[in-house]
C-alpha cells in the first residue's frame, strides 16, 4: 500500500495565524514548515501525518478549551524530525516558541503551545484537557484499519532503516508495550471509544510480528 503525497494547506495556516495572534503569518514560515515536512528522510512524519491530525482535530474542536492553541502545536509538533536524535519535540517547540514570541504572542500562550508539543513525546501521561487531546490525536493512527496501520508501521521502519533489524525490533517492541500497558490507549473518552479497541488489536498484532511469539500485554 503506497502512501499518498500530501501538502499542507496554506490558506488554513494563514487563517490560523490571524485567529491566533491577530497578525498575518510571518513571511516564508509556511514554506519553511512545508519544506521540513517534505525532507527526504521522512516517510511517516510528513505533511500527510499533519493533515491527518488536523482532520481528527476538526472532529473534536469543540472539546478543546483553547482550540487555536491546540491547532498550532498539531501543525508544528514534528517540524524537526531527526531519527538519530531524541529531542525532536524540544527542538520543534523551540522553533515555534521563537516565532510566536517574535510576533508578540502573549508569553502565557506560548508556554501552553510548548507544553502541548511536549505532550506528543508520550513519556508522561498528560493531565490537562488540551494536552490529552493533542496526545490522542497524535496517536489516532494506532486505531486506524489494519492495512493503514501496517502502512504506517512500514513507513516508520523506513525512517529508521539505518537501525539494525534486531535492534529496531527490540526498541519498537518497547514502545508498543508501553502503550499496551495502559489501562486505556487513549486519555479522552472520545478517542478511546472511537479507536481504543482497534488500536489495542493493532498493537498486539504488531508486537507479535516483532517478537515472533504470542501475547505480550
Amino acid at each position: 500500500m503506497s502512501r499518498k503525497k500530501s501538502y499542507l494547506d496554506e490558506d488554513r495556516w494563514n487563517d490560523l495565524w490571524e485567529r491566533f495572534c491577530d497578525v498575518r503569518a510571518p513571511t516564508g514560515l509556511f514554506q519553511k514548515l512545508s519544506a521540513a515536512y517534505s525532507e527526504p528522510h521522512r516517510a511517516y512524519h510528513t505533511a500527510e501525518h499533519i493533515l491527518h491530525c488536523l482532520e481528527e482535530f476538526d472532529h473534536v474542536r469543540d472539546l478543546a478549551r483553547w482550540p487555536n492553541e491546540v491547532e498550532m502545536p498539531l501543525s508544528f509538533h514534528d517540524a524537526i524530525y531527526d531519527t538519530h536524535a531524541s529531542d525532536n519535540e524540544e527542538k520543534s517547540a523551540d522553533w515555534v516558541q521563537r516565532v510566536l514570541l517574535l510576533n508578540k504572542c502573549p508569553p502565557e500562550i506560548v508556554t501552553r503551545i510548548r507544553d502541548l508539543i511536549m505532550a506528543t513525546k508520550h513519556t508522561m501521561p498528560p493531565i490537562e484537557n488540551d494536552a490529552q487531546l493533542v496526545a490522542d490525536i497524535d496517536l489516532s493512527s494506532l486505531g486506524q484499519p489494519e492495512l493503514e496501520f501496517l502502512d504506517n508501521e512500514r513507513a516508520i521502519r523506513t525512517e529508521n532503516q539505518w537501525v539494525p533489524e534486531k535492534t529496531y525490533r527490540e526498541e519498537r517492541a518497547k514502545i508498543l508495550v508501553s502503550f499496551l500497558r495502559r489501562n486505556r490507549i487513549y486519555f479522552t473518552d472520545y478517542f478511546e471509544t472511537l479507536y481504543g479497541i482497534q488500536a489495542r488489536k493493532n498493537l498486539k498484532d504488531a508486537l507479535n510480528r516483532l517478537k515472533g511469539f504470542g501475547n505480550h500485554a
